[in-house]
């Protein structure tokens, strides 16, 4: 968790918040720290019952929120305390609609860009940091956040030239990554299994596939397009290295491009149903009508 979050006053727009709204929520957040703190010295027998009493609380947080959906406050109060308990997924919705409603303000951005932080969405969370900034340019924990997530993405990015593994989940980047599955498809016509001609060459091809993820993630279809053709050239039979051409294709727009590497990866037997979500996102693309002025 970003501390500089933390730091954040609770009630940063008094005018805008629902006090009574803001206090229940402050009241969840906190039965829901206790509960956290029982939970760790707690036999796992009978931990059950304060999972389902930690659920109620969060929910409470949710549905307080969501009954005054045109309070910034509330909603950035609600946001903030599912952040405090890591609730990240669920903070979201709030701190983005903290967002919305109060465009002038830097506080609902910065926790914006710390949800954004902890769920792997880094370029989101530092569009939205230098959002923050340029709404206030000498906002402390908006520059804090900026710095942090600035050095993230350049530590990621050097992993990424280097070789090294990421530290995420690639599973995480929904349809833009392989889905994370190793197994490899049957050869099929067009394979060519001369090209792998040694185990270095199959875990080379598997490290283009895993940086090509990682390049995807980070927001770069062109260079994922890059490694997972290089990917591709090195071990064709694998339906991964195409279903990431498909993957980047989509990202950059490129939809009839996409079909056919989604094609062809549901051909080498790619599962897990990746390869059939991109390739239909991209035939609603090339079917939705073009309007002429």
């Amino acid at each position: 968790m970003l501390a500089v979050t933390a730091s954040m006053p609770a009630h940063a727009n008094d005018d805008d918040v629902d006090l009574t709204a803001a206090h229940k929520i402050q009241q969840s957040k906190s039965r829901i720290q206790s509960t956290d703190q029982q939970l760790k010295s707690t036999p796992p027998e009978r931990r059950e019952e304060l999972r389902r009493q930690r659920e109620a609380e969060v929910t409470s947080i949710v549905d307080i929120a969501r009954n005054v959906p045109k309070s910034p406050g509330v909603n950035q109060e609600a946001g903030q305390a599912l952040y405090e308990v890591k609730e990240h997924t669920r903070a979201r919705e709030f701190a983005a609609k903290s967002v919305e409603l109060s465009p002038g303000k830097a506080g609902p951005r910065v926790l914006l860009a710390s949800v954004d932080y902890e769920l792997g969405r880094y370029p989101d969370a530092l569009a939205s940091a230098r959002e923050a900034l340029r709404v206030d340019p000498g906002n402390k924990a908006a520059q804090a956040v900026e710095r942090l997530i600035a050095n993230r993405l350049r530590e990621l990015d050097r992993r990424v030239s280097l070789g090294k593994p990421g530290g995420w989940d690639a599973s995480a980047a929904g349809e833009d990554a392989g889905g994370g599955d190793s197994r490899r498809g049957p050869s099929a016509p067009g394979g060519d299994p001369a090209a792998i001609n040694s185990s270095a060459e199959r875990q080379r091809a598997e490290e283009l596939r895993r940086q090509a993820e990682q390049r995807l993630r980070l927001g770069d279809p062109a260079q994922a397009l890059k490694l997972a053709e290089r990917a591709v050239a090195l071990d064709p039979s694998a339906p991964q290295g195409h279903l990431l051409k498909g993957a980047a294709r989509l990202r950059a727009g490129a939809y009839r491009q996409a079909i056919d590497d989604a094609t062809r990866a549901i051909e080498l037997g790619a599962a897990g149903g990746r390869a059939h979500a991109v390739r239909g996102r991209a035939q609603a693309r090339v079917a939705r009508p073009t309007f002429v002025r």
